[in-house]
C-alpha cells in the first residue's frame, strides 16, 4: 500500500476499510460510502484527461486514479478526490467526450465548477489554487486549469 493510501486513511476516517486485490483493479481504498480504485486502464477507457475520474457502478461512488495521480503532491491529490467527491454529491452526469472537448476549448462546465466549489469548501481556497496549478505545470497547454484557477481566484 503506498504512502497516499496509508495517510488518507488517517486523514479522512476512522473506518476506512482497505481492500485486497479485486478483479483487475490494483487498489481499492473504501472510505465514506466511495470506493477509490487504481486502475489505469479504466481511465484510459474512460478518456479521462489525467489523474482521476467519478463514476457510480449499482449504486456504489467509484473515483478511480491512475499512476498520475500517484505522482501528484498529497495536498494535490486530496484536492482531487474531493473534487471527484464533488461530481457525486452533486449527482452529476456528464458525457465523457462532451466534457472532454470542453476542456480542450477552455469551457468550465457548471459541473466542474461545482465540483470545483465542493473541494474548495474541503480544502480552502489556496490549496485548491496550489493543485490546479500543480496540475497546469504537467499540463501547460490546458486551457481550462488556466480558467479553474481564475474562477476559485476571483470566487464562484
Amino acid at each position: 500500500m503506498n504512502k497516499f493510501f496509508k495517510q488518507f486513511k488517517a486523514q479522512v476516517s476512522a473506518q476506512i476499510e482497505v481492500r485486497q486485490r479485486l478483479l483487475w483493479y490494483p487498489n481499492i481504498l473504501t472510505t465514506q460510502g466511495f470506493q477509490v480504485i487504481h486502475d489505469n486502464t479504466l481511465m484510459l477507457a474512460m478518456t479521462a484527461q489525467v489523474a482521476a475520474a467519478a463514476m457510480m457502478t449499482n449504486g456504489t461512488r467509484i473515483i478511480i486514479v491512475d499512476d498520475s495521480f500517484l505522482t501528484l503532491s498529497e495536498k494535490t491529490q486530496l484536492f482531487i478526490l474531493h473534487h471527484e467527491m464533488g461530481h457525486h454529491a452533486h449527482q452529476h452526469k456528464e458525457k465523457r467526450m462532451v466534457r472532454v472537448i470542453q476542456g480542450l476549448l477552455g469551457m468550465v462546465s457548471k459541473n466542474e465548477q461545482q465540483a470545483d466549489a465542493y473541494a474548495v469548501f474541503m480544502v480552502g481556497k489556496q490549496a485548491a489554487m496550489d493543485a490546479l496549478g500543480e496540475l497546469q505545470q504537467i499540463m501547460p497547454h490546458n486551457m481550462e486549469l488556466r480558467t479553474r484557477i481564475n474562477i476559485i481566484r476571483k470566487g464562484f
